[in-house]
């Protein structure tokens, strides 16, 4: 397992859209904004390349046209859409642990943050959790990449301001809509 940081734009994420929990992007947008990265779990990613034999036609046409047109691409997100997206919006790196053995699932599953165990969400096996994410994938007419996503909830106005850093008033002001509660 190696531990990385890398930029939303080498990121492709899960589907989900928005994402599922106000509360939760809040806070950690706020963890990010005060300087509390220790305290967010890494996302797990796996190599792109780890994918390619798994899709079916069309979605592997689609893949490759994609990773043409967004050559920076490295990984796909396994879990962790929240956090990614607040480390887009706060504009830090995200955070990660590359998964390449089975060793690294039984690691993530032992990692602790602030005495809570992670949450990650894994399948016991590197492949299992592959081909979970291509069922996941499949149908889909386009891949995003963080980046992208973020861009697409901030345009739609799906991130409520306290998210943004923003309160009530600066979100009126700047016409984003309301804060959520």
């Amino acid at each position: 397992m190696r531990s990385v940081d890398v930029h939303p734009e080498e990121v492709i994420t899960t589907r989900d859209f928005p994402v599922h929990n106000a509360e939760v992007l809040e806070r950690y947008s706020a963890m990010l904004r005060d300087g509390d990265d220790q305290g967010i779990p890494p996302v797990p990613l796996v190599e792109v390349e780890l994918f390619l034999p798994h899709f079916d036609e069309p979605e592997i046409t689609l893949l490759r046209e994609f990773l043409i047109e967004h050559p920076d691409v490295k990984y796909f997100l396994l879990n962790g859409s929240h956090r990614t997206t607040a480390a887009n919006l706060t504009r830090r790196a995200i955070r990660a642990v590359v998964l390449e053995a089975l060793g690294d699932i039984v690691t993530a599953r032992r990692m602790t943050f602030n005495g809570v165990p992670y949450e990650h969400g894994l399948l016991d096996t590197i492949d299992a959790n592959i081909r979970d994410l291509v069922v996941h994938f499949r149908g889909t007419k386009a891949f995003q990449t963080v980046q992208e996503k973020t861009a697409k909830m901030v345009e739609e106005r799906a991130i409520p301001a306290r998210a943004l850093g923003l309160s009530r008033l600066a979100a009126g002001l700047l016409d984003i809509g309301e804060d959520i509660n």
